[in-house]
């Protein structure tokens, strides 16, 4: 084997492929050069922008945005006047991840494009553009149904604070603008925030909840405490998050009682919320939940992390027992619990676990990387 075939495919390789015969080769070359991140690819995925299969065009167009090089800004401009709809999305959207400000007053102007799918992309990069001139034009599409919760997310990246009361008015009807008052940050959200609270719509109470978690107003906190009786679980994992975000004690027993009945996922959030509060009252639930007594896998990972927050020492040695767990999420928490804890008797075995312990949750995060986290909170505070 050649040490280049060793190594894996490199720019060269992919080069070499956007001039097979093949379209597929080709699409398939131009979606891994966005992914290879080089800007020596620019210039050969501009070629592609007249390749005459669609498919391969459309992979150019996504990998020029990916790349983010506004060499390419021209370029996509001038796509955005296609007659081939699903090439003027993908144009915007890489408008979007490019970030040149040239492509405002364009995007702005498709807007009012005939096809719905290119005025949703349009919105969503100007918001990530985050351009104060887009701010009027995205709030006339608040009165649009079709297109409101997209504008209003939009706005909230921009961060204006002239979307504040126009997204107050569409709380009732779209959860995306309890999300865009949340990074607004504008204190004038929090009554109708709380007030979305009594929605009979799931999503914008959940959602307000989230937000004014962010706020941390005292205000919520009793608001909050009698949503949490509400039935659905996306509702209350959501609403504890939010308590915990707050840090108020009222919350603390109201939330043990959460992981003592609510299901595995609910008594996740409350674990968690309950580590973030800091209370020692929280302590004997959640060594329930660690030593398996209550919940399900999930719900003790949760709680191996909260309980290390709580700073008891009883807490050693059953999160040295849980670093042993076969399920390598309860690892890991144990990993964060330890850290949290910041006894240095248990670096002995978290540096055991960084030199022999690869194994990764779902997300690729390894066990490894949760002990050198570990290992250097520890080692920060003593």
């Amino acid at each position: 084997m050649d040490t280049q075939e060793a190594e894996g495919p490199t720019i060269e390789t992919f080069l070499a492929k956007l001039l097979d015969k093949d379209w597929q080769v080709r699409r398939d070359a131009a979606r891994a050069l966005g992914f290879l991140g080089n800007a020596r690819a620019v210039s050969y995925l501009l070629s592609l922008l007249e390749d005459p299969y669609e498919s391969v065009r459309r992979e150019a167009i996504y990998a020029l945005g990916v790349l983010r090089n506004s060499q390419a800004t021209n370029h996509l401009l001038a796509l955005l006047k296609h007659q081939d709809w699903w090439i003027r999305r993908e144009a915007a959207d890489a408008l979007g991840l490019i970030g040149d400000r040239r492509a405002i007053e364009p995007l702005v102007n498709t807007l009012t494009d005939s096809n719905e799918d290119v005025r949703v992309a349009s919105i969503l990069a100007l918001g990530q553009l985050k351009s104060p001139e887009a701010v009027e034009p995205l709030l006339m599409l608040l009165a649009e149904p079709r297109l409101a919760g997209y504008a209003a997310r939009a706005v909230g990246w921009i961060g204006d604070i002239r979307a504040v009361e126009p997204l107050i008015a569409i709380l009732p009807q779209y959860s995306e603008a309890a999300d865009a008052l949340a990074e607004l940050g504008d204190v004038r959200a929090v009554e109708p925030l709380i007030e979305a609270l009594s929605s009979s719509n799931w999503l914008v109470l959940q959602q307000a909840a989230a937000a004014l978690g962010q706020f941390r107003d005292a205000r919520a906190i009793i608001p909050l405490l009698q949503a949490l009786s509400d039935s659905r679980d996306e509702v209350r994992m959501h609403i504890a998050h939010a308590l915990g975000q707050l840090g108020d004690r009222r919350a603390v027993e109201p939330l043990i009682k959460l992981v003592y009945q609510g299901t595995s996922s609910v008594a996740c959030f409350a674990a968690s919320a309950l580590g973030d509060i800091g209370d020692m009252r929280a302590f004997e639930s959640l060594m329930g939940l660690l030593s398996g007594q209550l919940g399900n896998g999930r719900a003790r990972h949760c709680a191996a992390a909260a309980i290390g927050k709580l700073k008891d020492i009883r807490a050693l040695d059953p999160l040295l027992q849980a670093l042993r767990n076969d399920h390598v999420i309860i690892r890991i928490a144990a990993c964060h619990g330890l850290g949290f804890l910041g006894d240095a008797r248990a670096l002995t075995l978290l540096e055991y676990a960084y030199q022999h312990d690869n194994a990764s949750d779902e997300f690729g995060f390894t066990v490894k990387d949760a002990a050198a986290e570990a290992i250097n909170r520890i080692r920060e505070g003593a």
